[in-house]
């Protein structure tokens, strides 16, 4: 399903032009320091 979804819509950064952080932090269980947002539309 994560195949099918990658490969049908288009993603990109929201708000637009924002930087993406991947670090992460120590809570329960590794989590990103600032959650991912993202902007999805069908691929045409």
């Amino acid at each position: 399903m994560l195949a099918k979804m990658v490969q049908e819509f288009e993603w990109s950064a929201y708000p637009p032009g924002s930087e993406i952080d991947f670090a992460g932090k120590l809570e329960f269980t590794v989590v990103m320091k600032s959650p991912l947002r993202a902007m999805v539309k069908p691929r045409v």
